[in-house]
């Protein structure tokens, strides 16, 4: 009898906790939390209260006897978010969590696998960023030590890719030279290649007169041949007045000492031009005329790292790409202008990969979502849930797509409810594809969309502010975005000009102190939150600096990160650094190379598109006001933006009203007064 109580009463506290958190929601809240839809997709704003809905969802399924013959899979990408996840479904509903499964795509790949195997596959070391470059590095070591072939492969690529094109623009020899064009680079790269002794542009030796204070120098001169070149950046045909009365007094002079003259042209095939040399000069290699003594054998990459470790570092790029890959796609075949050379260099590494993964008996991340999707295809593991949740939709990529598709295909009662953002769809260069929030209907079915309008972080300004921002972009969902009462100056444009950037930031973080001091509640320990954001890691301040700054201003708590880092954190003031123009700016102009772009979603028109969303994402940040530091000289494009069309203030405004803006001293000979005008 006492147990059935106590039972009952569990029951009832369970069931009043479902009511409160239904009652809680906004009517746009509880309408996606309460729909009936095969299909749900719910686009929250930032700071709407997601995660909210997310809980009262299972709140109703709860109140309408939903779990009693059913359970739900809730989804995150990130394993933070999946932990708060389950605890916050633990803390608010305790009576539900056994029949919810929390988990990341990853773990529910591990699961399904382990399910069909009969056994817990193990996860590869190699699934650590820096252990997978490790591997690529001394992969490529060792097959450059080894196979002649792939040697050769490294060599042309340096000579002939359009992907790699650092050197090429540098002109900058393996042998650590800058030639005056690619002619002679590739020829330079070609001699090192065969291991030929040569000077770049030496002293013509035997006696002459060319100029009155110049000699003549030939494009190379090769040492045990005792051969010169001299090699012309264009066709032979081509070749201009100057080039032609250079080529004849070169011509004669060499007639006239008697010494060998190879005239080398680039026409315009720079792949026939490198065979050309390849065939040439092999023919005309002679041994050394000393031989040294014999020694081990030495791998010819390079004089210095320069060449070589720019390579690896892109093959650290390119290897993940095809991790997921059955087999090795034919790259030839592609689109792409250098498919056969990218066969040649990564074909090998990602064998060496799948080997390393057979020998260990391990699985990577992408296999594992690859095997599941085949499982649940091929019905050798069994859909058990009957609704599947999703946060953050928007960042969903093809791979997790095709998981929840084959999920519906061999379940199609199977409910879907999703919840993101297509405004902070951020992760296209780590696979996310935006199509799937937009075009949902298209890859998952009729669908019934919700809007969360209403915004519980920033007040109306910065809310109204950053919405027409992003919405410059016409393929955004045009959905409105309201807040509270907040700040009524929340932008603030910040100009390095006249500061260096510690008085800049130290000027900062006193006017928010100031202004932060009136809206502090909770007592003297009190403190306004301060959230440092940069576009790249290398910008944000060093660790002792940033302690020295919360020693220096008491009330203030400092966090710093990058704006990918911190999306879904909030602070009560942003700083934003470096708001400027170029490859490190924001927007940044740094472009991925053919190779990446070919296996990312297809790019958007509109321009800066997803740099556009990210700076949304870094405005939305705050709760009170944003500071954004710039270059008068170089300033992003987003400022100038923001000066010309939106409601802003400038620092030197904030400093004038708080009295911070100190008056500009005399000059020392003004300030002794002893010149005066009669």
């Amino acid at each position: 009898m006492t147990e059935s109580v106590a039972t009952d009463s569990v029951a009832q506290q369970g069931e009043s906790a479902h009511l409160e958190l239904l009652h809680e929601l906004s009517e746009e809240q509880y309408a996606a939390a309460t729909s009936e839809a095969a299909a749900t997709l719910v686009l929250a704003g930032a700071g709407t209260g997601k995660t909210r809905t997310l809980i009262a969802r299972l709140g109703y399924l709860h109140s309408i006897g939903y779990f009693n013959e059913a359970r739900v899979l809730m989804l995150a990408f990130a394993k933070k978010a999946a932990q708060e996840m389950a605890e916050r479904i633990e803390q608010l509903l305790p009576s539900v969590s056994e029949a919810v499964d929390v988990s990341t795509f990853h773990s529910l790949g591990l699961q399904i696998v382990a399910r069909v195997t009969g056994r817990m596959p193990r996860l590869t070391e190699l699934s650590e960023a820096d252990a997978l470059s490790h591997f690529i590095r001394q992969g490529f070591f060792e097959l450059c030590a080894r196979d002649s072939a792939y040697l050769k492969a490294y060599y042309k690529w340096l000579n002939l890719s359009s992907l790699d094109n650092l050197a090429a623009q540098s002109l900058r020899t393996l042998n650590d030279e800058y030639t005056h064009h690619r002619g002679e680079w590739i020829c330079a790269n070609v001699l090192y290649q065969l291991n030929i002794d040569y000077f770049y542009q030496p002293l013509y030796a035997r006696p002459h007169h060319w100029t009155k204070y110049q000699c003549y120098r030939p494009s190379f001169y090769l040492v045990n041949e005792g051969i010169y070149l001299e090699v012309y950046e264009v066709a032979e045909q081509a070749l201009s007045a100057s080039q032609l009365a250079h080529r004849q007094r070169v011509s004669t002079l060499h007639a006239a000492q008697g010494s060998t003259l190879i005239e080398l042209f680039v026409d315009e095939s720079l792949a026939d031009f490198y065979a050309h040399c390849l065939r040439l000069l092999s023919r005309l290699k002679k041994p050394a005329r000393h031989q040294r003594r014999p020694r081990a054998k030495s791998l010819r990459l390079g004089r210095s790292a320069y060449h070589y470790e720019h390579l690896v570092a892109q093959l650290c790029r390119w290897l993940p790409l095809f991790k997921h890959q059955q087999s090795w796609p034919d790259l030839s075949q592609s689109p792409l202008a250098d498919g056969h050379l990218l066969n040649a260099l990564l074909a090998p590494l990602w064998q060496r990969y799948q080997a390393h993964l057979a020998d260990t008996g391990t699985i990577d991340y992408e296999k594992m979502i690859s095997l599941a999707s085949d499982y649940v295809r091929s019905g050798a593991f069994k859909v058990p849930w009957s609704e599947v949740m999703i946060d953050e939709f928007q960042d969903i990529s093809a791979e997790r797509a095709a998981l929840i598709q084959a999920m519906r295909e061999q379940k199609p009662s199977l409910r879907l409810f999703c919840v993101g953002d297509d405004w902070q769809a951020i992760y296209r260069f780590a696979g996310s594809n935006l199509r799937f929030t937009t075009d949902f209907e298209h890859y998952f079915g009729e669908v019934q969309r919700y809007a969360l309008s209403q915004t519980f972080r920033f007040g109306e300004c910065l809310s109204r502010e950053s919405s027409r921002f992003v919405l410059q972009n016409p393929l955004q969902s045009r959905k409105a975005l309201y807040g509270q009462a907040g700040h009524q100056q929340p932008l603030v444009l910040c100009c390095t000009k006249e500061l260096t950037e510690g008085a800049l930031l130290a000027t900062i973080y006193e006017l928010i102190q100031r202004d932060a001091a009136g809206r502090l509640t909770g007592g003297a320990q009190a403190r306004s939150t301060v959230l440092l954001l940069s576009r790249f890691h290398h910008f944000l301040p060093a660790a002792k600096t940033m302690q020295a700054w919360s020693r220096q201003f008491p009330k203030l708590a400092l966090l710093q990160g990058t704006v990918h880092g911190v999306k879904g954190n909030e602070a009560d003031y942003v700083v934003l650094l470096a708001m400027n123009q170029g490859e490190f700016g924001f927007p940044s102009t740094k472009q991925s190379d053919a190779l990446v772009e070919y296996h990312l979603p297809p790019p958007e028109d509109f321009p800066y598109a997803e740099e556009r969303r990210l700076f949304y994402v870094a405005l939305t940040r705050a709760r009170q006001q944003v500071y954004l530091i710039y270059d008068e000289d170089n300033a992003s494009v987003f400022i100038e933006e923001l000066k010309r069309d939106y409601p802003v203030l400038h620092l030197k405004e904030l400093m004038q009203q708080a009295g911070l803006l100190k008056k500009p001293r005399k000059k020392a000979w003004q300030r002794l007064n002893i010149f005066k005008v009669r």
